[in-house]
């Protein structure tokens, strides 16, 4: 099931990532999360452990609280 939540933070990354003109293939190399997870989190499919997203964080330069909000 899709939460409102997961939604809300996929998008966030994405957004993020896009600011930065990165591909999901870096952010992959940078925190060590497959291409295709970073698809399912950036879509909202996917659940994601709090490491998840400090690593995104740390690679998006952005505090990971941030990706919450």
């Amino acid at each position: 099931m899709i939460s409102k939540e997961h939604v809300r933070v996929g998008l966030n990354v994405l957004v993020r990532r896009r600011e930065l003109n990165m591909t999901q293939r870096d952010v992959s190399k940078l925190t060590g999360i497959s291409v295709s997870k970073m698809s399912s989190i950036e879509n909202g499919k996917s659940d994601y452990p709090l490491q998840s997203l400090m690593l995104l964080g740390d690679a998006l330069k952005i505090d990971y609280r941030n990706l919450l909000k």
